[in-house]
């Protein structure tokens, strides 16, 4: 075999790799979809990110516990985000909050 009929083996071998690895997670991504609708999330989005999905959800269930959140300041109102891991898949969402020091300042 020439180096070139290598090289483009290799290369025709990570691919699909690559594509089994997206598949999988796509799957993934899908059970973790049903779950959190059968527990009563609202989906928003989904990404598949390499070789791992990240959803996007309205508001958690009562389920979700133990998410890790960070907090942004934007102008007049306070974004935290909470991440979660759902069947191997990060689940987010956003709660965003005006601080009553915020809201009592005249426009």
């Amino acid at each position: 075999m020439s180096m070139l009929e290598q090289i483009r083996l290799s290369l025709r071998l990570r691919r699909e790799a690559q594509t089994e690895r997206v598949f999988r997670t796509i799957k993934q991504a899908l059970g973790a979809v049903f779950y959190l609708r059968d527990n009563g999330c609202t989906v928003e989005a989904v990404e598949i990110r390499g070789d791992h999905a990240v959803i996007t959800i309205d508001h958690p269930g009562a389920f979700m516990k133990g998410a890790v959140h960070v907090r942004r300041i934007h102008g007049d109102h306070r974004e935290t985000v909470h991440v979660a891991r759902v069947l191997d898949c990060q689940v987010q969402w956003s709660v965003i909050d005006q601080p009553e020091l915020l809201r009592r300042m005249p426009a």
